[in-house]
């Protein structure tokens, strides 16, 4: 898809679901999370780390023709934009497992799932 500079209606709508199923799996976690683990996701998950991988989702985004791939990047730094926002939220998926630990045996987890935000809306996009 990258690599050919298309687009299918359906690769777009399925790339669009994938950020919309992030949305709301940040929002969920907000919902449940204490105020110190939504700070970690707010300190970690943000700044230069985050900065490409948002401005090449919102070129998907708002590219106008419904059938061309945004041309200003190549499949190489999309991957390595991508890989950095999977590690960021890796990083929280694993301070929250640390935080864990330490708590007693059985009790709740966030249902933080950083494996389904990582590669939802950017899987299918590298091939």
């Amino acid at each position: 898809m990258l690599s050919d500079n298309s687009i299918t209606p359906d690769q777009r709508k399925d790339f669009i679901g994938g950020i919309t199923a992030q949305d709301q799996q940040v929002n969920a976690f907000s919902v449940v999370a204490t105020q110190s683990q939504q700070n970690l996701l707010n300190q970690t998950v943000t700044g230069d780390g985050l900065r490409p991988s948002k401005d090449f989702q919102d070129d998907f985004v708002n590219a106008i023709g419904g059938s061309t791939a945004p041309t200003g990047f190549t499949v190489d730094q999309w991957n390595a934009a991508m890989s950095t926002r999977a590690n960021l939220y890796r990083q929280v998926e694993v301070a929250l497992d640390n935080q864990d630990r330490f708590r007693r045996f059985g009790r709740a987890r966030t249902g933080w799932n950083v494996r389904s935000l990582s590669t939802s809306a950017c899987s299918s996009l590298s091939s």
